[in-house]
Order: C-alpha cells, then sequence, then structure tokens
C-alpha cells in the first residue's frame, strides 16, 4: 500500500521520493546505489586553490560517483547511476547525486561488524537530518544506528519508521515543547523519559525545531 493513502492527510509531507517511505517513484536512473572502496594509492584530487577535496562528484565511465575521502587515505566512491547529458559541474552533479539518493528504492548498504554510532533526532518530521548523518557515518566506514527520532505529528513519524525499518520505540510521538521546557538546570523527568536515563550514550544529536514555534 502506498504511503499516500496511508497518510491522505498528511500527503504534502509524506514526499515521493524513493526511501522516504519508500514509495515507489517514476523510473529512475539508479535503482539503489552501490558503492566501493578505492585502493589508497589512487590519485587524488584538488580544488582550484591545491585543497584537498574530501568529498567530489565525478563522471567516471559513463557513471555518476560520489567519492569521499577517509581518515585511512582511502576513498569510498558510491555509484548513483547514468551520468548525465548536461549539467556536470561540480554543483548540478553534487545536487543531482543528492536527488537519486532519495529517489533510490533501498539505502546503500551500511557497514557492517565495525564501530557504530547511535544517532537521535529531535523535531525529526520525515527523518532527513537522520539519513543525513547516517550518510556521513557509512561514507566513512562507521554505521549509523538511530535510536531515537521525536515528533508531535504522527504522519511524519509513520513514514520515517518505514524509511528506516524502526519500531515506535524508536520513533517517539512526543510534545518537545513540554519535554524540553527551560529549567533551572535540573534534568526533569520528562527529559529524562526523552532522551534516556544515559545521554551520554548518544554520540550525534541532529534538531530541526520550527524556529516560530519553539526555541531550544
Amino acid at each position: 500500500m502506498g504511503i499516500g493513502k496511508r497518510i491522505a492527510a498528511d500527503r504534502s509531507r509524506a514526499g515521493t521520493f524513493g526511501i522516504i517511505g519508500r514509495r515507489k517513484t517514476a523510473k529512475s536512473p539508479v535503482g539503489h546505489a552501490s558503492q566501493a572502496v578505492l585502493s589508497s594509492d589512487e590519485k587524488i584530487q584538488s580544488d582550484p586553490k591545491g585543497n584537498l577535496r574530501v568529498e567530489s562528484h565525478e563522471i567516471r565511465g559513463g557513471r555518476l560517483l560520489k567519492r569521499v575521502l577517509r581518515q585511512d587515505g582511502k576513498r569510498l566512491a558510491t555509484d548513483f547511476g547514468t551520468a548525465p547529458k548536461r549539467g556536470t559541474t561540480p554543483a548540478e552533479l553534487h545536487a543531482l547525486a543528492d536527488q537519486r539518493y532519495l529517489q533510490t528504492q533501498d539505502l546503500p548498504e551500511a557497514p557492517t561488524g565495525r564501530a557504530s554510532v547511535a544517532i537521535a533526532d529531535l523535531f525529526s518530521g520525515l527523518g532527513a537530518l537522520t539519513l543525513g548523518a547516517m550518510e556521513a557515518a557509512r561514507v566513512v566506514g562507521v554505521h549509523g544506528k538511530l535510536v531515537l527520532a521525536a515528533d508531535n505529528e504522527p504522519a511524519p513519524l509513520e513514514v520515517l519508521r518505514k524509511t528506516l525499518a524502526v519500531g515506535e520505540l524508536e520513533a517517539r510521538e512526543i510534545d518537545l515543547a513540554t519535554a524540553l521546557r527551560p529549567t533551572s538546570g535540573k534534568r526533569t523527568k520528562a527529559e529524562t523519559d526523552l532522551i534516556g536515563r544515559y545521554p551520554e550514550d548518544l554520540d550525534i544529536l541532529v534538531a530541526g525545531p520550527p524556529v516560530k514555534a519553539i526555541h531550544v
């Protein structure tokens, strides 16, 4: 069943991207994003000023690749499908790779058996910030694990659960305006219930509060 039927009241926020709710889209040049770790002796590009490029978007062999430099000197290349015939500036390739990432039906394969990072996302909505944190972790060889996504709107949370295959324990409907109300400094029960008793276990906290409604 498409998510449009499940959350018709929030169709505009549900979106039409592939991994966002796994909703079927029009045929895309890429069904899924594949990856490969390149050897450390490969020539690494620099920008016009001679600065090392940590991330680059390039066309190689007729394919659109995103290449990220790791700390071990190797580059991770993610294949985003057939290269475009037009719009081949670095900025245009970057935008196209981002678009195709969202249009894939499956997330790129995450590292297994390695270090992991715990991610919490407040005012999560559909989970776009979580996807960004998980993708950043993936390209440096770390597994990103969502331990908490909180929002007060059920429809976007349902999309997030479908996208990231998590349940109501991780993706919670919470009134964050109440849970994060300023106090004298002592941790409140609402904060403990939200973050957990051991917030130091969190590695990454992202948040996108509505500016006019609440300030954290």
